[in-house]
């Protein structure tokens, strides 16, 4: 299986690839809120070319797809993407090291709400603890890169919980209960 595989990371049993992903389709926008305040919602990959080393990254939801398609996503491409949710890098007590590569009509889970991880993009900006964190500002494909004081509703994925400047980074961010 080269797609997304929740095995276990959730007690209502697998995410299924596209090819065979059409018993969860009913399921899409499912939430799930956990003790620790994490919340999470089962989403679609929409991209045909595909997406490796997907954990970290940040989704909006996709503009080229029709109206009955409210949860097919794709990864934030600029400023102005307005990021639905991340996917996540680590869930306390679940394995989710099989989320490595997304294909098209993938099904999977991402983090709307709670502290998550996101990667950084190569801009060369530095994210620094206690600012509000946007997408990157170029190709930087689901990354994040831009930092403000000011929080911009839409585009603000979170606050920053920790300072770092190294490109590709995770930093620790606090999500804004996104809702792109």
């Amino acid at each position: 299986m080269s797609a997304v595989s929740h095995i276990n990371l959730f007690p209502i049993g697998d995410v299924e690839t596209g090819a065979a992903g059409t018993d969860l389709a009913n399921n899409l926008g499912m939430e799930i809120h956990m003790p620790d305040g994490k919340k999470f919602r089962l989403v679609r990959f929409n991209g045909a070319a595909g997406l490796t080393s997907v954990a970290g990254r940040a989704f909006m939801y996709s503009s080229a797809v029709a109206a009955t398609n409210l949860y097919d996503v794709t990864p934030v491409t600029g400023t102005a993407s307005r990021c639905c949710g991340v996917a996540p890098t680590a869930v306390t007590g679940f394995d989710i090291s099989s989320q490595v590569d997304l294909t098209d009509n993938d099904l999977f889970w991402v983090q709307f709400d709670g502290r998550a991880e996101v990667v950084q993009g190569d801009d060369g900006n530095t994210i620094t603890a206690g600012n509000f964190v946007g997408p990157s500002a170029d190709a930087d494909t689901g990354k994040v890169d831009t930092t403000t004081t000011t929080y911009t509703n839409g585009t603000t994925i979170g606050r920053a919980l920790e300072t770092t400047a190294a490109d590709g980074a995770t930093p620790l961010l606090e999500l804004d209960n996104l809702k792109g």
